[in-house]
C-alpha cells in the first residue's frame, strides 16, 4: 500500500470579506451610509464620522485647452443637476473666474480656479458628484472634464453573520434558464437535458400544476440545479455559485412546443451585503481576502474604485487608475497574487 509523503499546507482560497488569518486585526464597528459588499474598499463620511460609504466621484476638473476664449463666447456647466452658464468677459481669465463663482454659488458645491485655465469643482458632504462643461457662443475652445476622487481609504467591509443575503444566497452570478409551455399541459412527456445529462422523463399526471411540480422536483435532483421556481407556465432554473447553465427540453403530445431561454442571473441576486443603516465591520488594520478586478501581484500598488466602469463598482480593488476611474488607496497593500476576478489577500495598515 502506498503512503503519503507529501501535503499541501497551502490553506484554501478564502471567500471576499473574509479574514485571511487569526493574527492581530483592529475592526471598527462603524454603520453603513449604503448597501456595502464584503471585501469592499470603504471611505468614512465627513459629514457622519460614524460612517462609511463606498468611494465616489466627489471631484472633477474643468480644463480649457486650444484658442483663448472671446467675445461672445459662453462657458455653460451643469453640476449636480444646476445649470449655470456666462459669457465673456474682457478677458478669458475673467470669464473662467466669474464662470468659478457662479459654481461656487451652487448649495454643496466649492470651486477653485487652479491654474489659468483649469476650475477644480468639489462636492461636499459625501455627496457624489456630476459635472459637464460645453463651450458655446462659436469658441474653438477645447473644454474637458475629468472626473476624480478626493476619498481617502478608510478600511475594508469585514464578512460576518448579520449581513442580508438576497434569495439564493452566494457571492458570484448565477446562471439560469426558463422553460415557458405552450400552453396547459394535458397529456405530454417532457424530458430535460442539463447540461449534457439526460433526466428522466416526466409524463403528465392529473393536472397541469400537478406535472410543473413534478418537472420541478426532477429538475432539483439534477447535481447542477440549486433552485427552481414555478410560475403557471414557466419553471425557472438556477445553477449553484459559480456554475454555467445550459438546459434544453423536448416535449410530446398534445402541445409539443416550449421554449428555452438561457439567461444570465441578476448580479444582486446571492450577495450577501450590509444594508444602509446597518452596523459594519470594518478592518483597519490584518488581512483580508477580497476579489481583484485585475491580475495583481503583490509588488502592486491597491488603487480602489470610485467610478463604475463595465461590471465593476465602486468599492473594488485594483492594480491601476484604469482610466481615471480608482485612486491609489494609501494603507492597504497586496499580500498575495491573484487573477483577474480572483481572490487575492490584502493588508490593511491605518493608524
Amino acid at each position: 500500500m502506498g503512503i503519503q509523503d507529501n501535503y499541501n499546507f497551502a490553506p484554501a482560497i478564502g471567500i471576499a470579506g473574509a479574514l485571511a488569518d487569526s493574527g492581530n486585526h483592529d475592526i471598527r464597528t462603524m454603520v453603513a451610509h449604503e448597501p456595502i459588499k464584503p471585501g469592499q474598499a470603504l471611505v468614512r463620511c465627513s459629514a457622519f464620522p460614524s460612517k462609511v460609504r463606498l468611494p465616489h466621484v466627489n471631484q472633477a476638473t474643468i480644463t480649457l485647452s486650444g484658442a483663448a476664449l472671446d467675445a461672445s463666447d459662453t462657458l455653460t456647466s451643469i453640476v449636480n443637476g444646476v445649470t449655470v452658464a456666462n459669457t465673456f468677459v474682457s478677458t478669458e481669465a475673467a470669464q473662467v473666474i466669474a464662470h468659478e463663482a457662479l459654481i461656487e454659488a451652487i448649495p454643496g458645491i466649492s470651486a477653485v480656479v487652479t491654474s489659468a485655465r483649469v476650475i477644480t469643482v468639489t462636492a461636499e458632504n459625501d455627496t457624489p458628484l456630476s459635472c459637464t462643461t460645453a463651450v458655446g457662443g462659436g469658441a474653438t475652445t477645447v473644454v474637458t472634464v475629468v472626473d476624480g476622487c478626493a476619498d481617502a481609504f478608510y478600511g475594508l467591509a469585514v464578512y460576518t453573520g448579520i449581513m442580508h443575503p438576497k434569495p439564493y444566497p452566494g457571492t458570484v452570478i448565477y446562471d439560469k434558464a426558463t422553460f415557458v409551455t405552450g400552453g396547459t399541459l394535458t397529456d405530454e412527456v417532457v424530458t430535460f437535458t442539463v447540461n449534457g445529462t439526460a433526466l428522466t422523463a416526466v409524463t403528465f399526471t392529473t393536472s397541469h400544476a400537478n406535472t410543473m411540480g413534478l418537472l420541478k422536483a426532477m429538475l432539483l435532483s439534477a447535481a447542477d440545479i440549486i433552485a427552481v421556481t414555478v410560475d403557471t407556465n414557466t419553471l425557472t432554473i438556477y445553477a449553484p455559485v459559480g456554475r454555467s447553465l445550459t438546459v434544453s427540453a423536448a416535449i410530446t403530445g398534445t402541445i409539443a412546443t416550449s421554449t428555452i431561454t438561457q439567461l444570465t442571473q441578476d448580479p444582486n441576486y446571492g450577495v450577501v451585503q450590509y444594508n444602509a443603516e446597518d452596523s459594519i465591520a470594518v478592518l483597519r488594520k490584518g488581512r483580508l481576502n477580497a476579489t481583484s478586478e485585475d491580475a495583481a501581484v503583490v509588488t502592486d500598488t491597491v488603487y480602489m474604485r470610485f467610478k463604475t466602469s463595465g461590471v465593476n463598482a465602486p468599492g473594488g480593488i485594483r492594480t491601476d487608475a484604469d482610466t481615471a476611474t480608482a485612486v491609489a488607496a494609501t494603507g492597504l497593500n497586496f499580500d498575495s497574487a491573484g487573477a483577474a476576478g480572483g481572490i487575492v489577500v490584502l493588508e490593511v495598515n491605518l493608524p
